[in-house]
């Protein structure tokens, strides 16, 4: 009998992640590989979706944002390099409403962007997609 609990406790847990991490919607992680600081950074639902700022970030850190789409749209990473240019790029080229999944961003020198473009639309990681 202790067996059985001890798996129900591990399967419930296991199945709340997974429902915890549904909710939290699209996972963006934004690595800065630039070689620079980067000010002003957000992630941002178009067209009239909300934007998700992000601290500056110095060079070779990361950043992870969640966010969610109510629609379909698209997804763009804006940032200013350290001269104060706007950048703006697209990083995940259709989202639809409600999706939940993660995509990885590398920032490059000269405000090139590394991505899929696509989104990888797996949430089953649960507490372990959370680091």
């Amino acid at each position: 009998m202790r067996k059985v609990l001890i798996f129900l406790f591990i399967v419930l847990s296991y199945f709340s992640g997974v429902l915890f991490r549904f909710h939290q919607g699209i996972k963006v992680v934004v690595v800065n590989e630039s070689g620079q600081e980067l000010h002003d950074l957000g992630v941002k639902v178009e067209t009239a979706g909300p934007r998700f700022g992000i601290p500056d970030l110095r060079r070779n850190r990361k950043a992870t944002v969640y966010l969610r789409s109510t629609r379909k749209s698209h997804i763009n990473l804006e940032f200013a390099d350290e001269s104060g240019n706007r950048i703006v790029r697209p990083i995940i080229f259709y989202a639809a409403g409600g999706e939940c999944g993660s995509v990885s961003v590398t920032v490059r020198p000269g405000g090139g962007v590394d991505t899929p473009g696509v989104l990888n639309a797996s949430c089953w990681k649960g507490w372990f997609d959370f680091n």
